[in-house]
């Protein structure tokens, strides 16, 4: 029996340094692959330049480019990010791709246009079950810079993308893409072909068939991909799904004109509805007043995200917002109902104005314009101070998150006092005022008697008239 163990403890110790090693070998493969260029990565995931080269100028997309095209579309999502961006450069003109597309090949390109027409391409079931997607589309885009036709093919594009709305109409958008060819369009001219993992929404004005509200537009016009909206997970931290849309609106709001953001805010909001269907109102601005009880920077340390958007830090600011009238909520773990007077939601923003006091024991009555991203969960000493749940966890406090530049504080004309302070110091004065008058009172009562006592005299003389006859006694 102890052998067997012996024996067995051995195999786990030799799968464990197996399995270290893989791990170690791995991460140096890719820590050192931002140093390297698109060829070598791919050449890591399996793919040569032997496999571009099947892609043929001068010639249409065609069936047997879709072998290497799906290959690019599975590998794609696996580069790193920053990598891609700093990879990238713009395309100036196309005419300078084109006339020596070999050299091109296989380098990424930022572009940015408009996408004029979508075709759905469904994937054979041997290479579905091969790469794990089941489709690609093919876009049609027409660029900023010039007139020339491109052709990007991408995994995925926003849902609204699929609608027969979007067939009649130009979608801003932009993306970091790899050439892979010099093909033909449909009417014989010259087509660039691109593959892409990923292609940004820009809308530039509300859309009400494609779900493009004012505060999306305003956010696009911006800069930011309102399409990693529909990415983010609801009632959890913020998490990897969520990280881009996070940052990237976090970015945007930075580049907004603070007029422009008030002129789409809406004054109120039901944040009932906003708590039963938060994916609705995902980028819409709100005009939001409240006391700030937590106020603290929050570091950003991701090399990406510092390099991408320039952003090494933001701040953290919980507030309780007065709802117009009282709020049920039934919590669904054990079916209890609690009503709400104030509501705590998160705002997080660029910077804090000067004098803004920072800390966790804060109170400061503030305004801020921002935009709502999500609903999200956090620890909270409110939530925490409940009954466990069935499964023996602590709850976490489920409230909105916004985003904005900065916050601004307010100072009313008045002090704002509690009804038992009120009583406090009328009962307070009132005492004062009952002290006063007894002290003067009485202090009139000892002058009146002081004027009596001086209006006698000193003494008693030694004999005087008592009513009585020495005498007779």
């Amino acid at each position: 029996m102890n052998s067997f163990l012996c024996r067995r403890f051995l195999v786990i110790v030799w799968l464990s340094l197996l399995a270290s090693s893989v791990f170690f070998t791995t991460s140096e493969l890719f820590s050192q692959s931002s140093a390297q260029g698109p060829a070598e990565i791919l050449q890591l995931f399996g793919m040569d330049k032997s496999t571009l080269r099947q892609f043929v100028d001068g010639t249409e997309l065609s069936s047997d480019e879709h072998e290497p095209l799906i290959r690019l579309l599975s590998l794609l999502p696996r580069f790193d990010r920053l990598d891609l961006s700093r990879w990238s450069r713009p395309v100036e003109t196309g005419a300078t791709i084109a006339n020596d597309p070999a050299v091109a090949r296989g380098e990424f390109f930022r572009l940015r246009g408009w996408v004029c027409g979508i075709e759905e391409i469904e994937l054979p079931s041997e290479s579905s079950r091969r790469f794990d997607f089941d489709r690609f589309y093919q876009l049609e885009v027409r660029l900023s810079s010039e007139e020339r036709s491109v052709l990007v093919c991408c995994r995925n594009v926003p849902a609204a993308w699929r609608l027969p709305a979007a067939r009649s109409v130009e979608i801003p958008m932009s993306c970091e893409a790899m050439f892979v060819k010099n093909g033909l369009g449909e009417t014989g001219s010259e087509q660039l072909v691109f593959v892409t993992d990923h292609v940004a929404w820009h809308p530039f004005e509300p859309d009400a068939q494609l779900g493009v509200s004012a505060g999306q537009a305003l956010l696009g016009q911006a800069g930011m991909d309102v399409s990693l909206f529909a990415d983010l997970s609801q009632a959890k931290p913020i998490g990897h799904t969520d990280r881009d849309c996070f940052y990237e609106m976090l970015w945007a709001v930075g580049r907004l004109d603070p007029s422009a953001m008030r002129q789409v805010a809406q004054v109120g909001f039901d944040i009932g509805q906003l708590l039963q269907h938060p994916r609705q109102e995902a980028g819409e601005f709100y005009l939001l007043q409240g006391v700030a009880r937590r106020a603290f920077r929050v570091q950003v340390d991701d090399p990406d995200i510092r390099e991408r958007f320039g952003l090494d830090h933001y701040y953290e600011v919980d507030l309780f917002l007065t709802l117009p009238r009282t709020l049920k909520l039934v919590d669904p773990s054990d079916g209890e109902a609690r009503y709400y007077q104030t509501y705590p939601v998160t705002c997080c923003v660029r910077q804090l104005p000067e004098g803004m006091p920072e800390g966790s024991e804060i109170r400061q009555e503030i305004t801020v314009c921002a935009s709502y991203l999500k609903l999200w969960s956090y620890k909270s000493r409110f939530a925490a101070g409940r009954a466990a749940t069935k499964a023996g966890q602590k709850r976490r406090q489920v409230s909105p998150l916004f985003i904005a530049r900065t916050v601004q504080p307010v100072r009313p004309t008045y002090q704002r006092t509690a009804w038992p302070e009120v009583a406090l110091v009328i009962g307070f004065l009132f005492s004062m005022v009952v002290i006063g008058a007894s002290g003067w009172y009485y202090a009139r009562s000892d002058r009146a008697f002081v004027n009596w006592r001086h209006r006698r005299p000193d003494r008693l003389p030694d004999r005087f008239d008592d009513g009585f006859d020495d005498d007779a006694v």
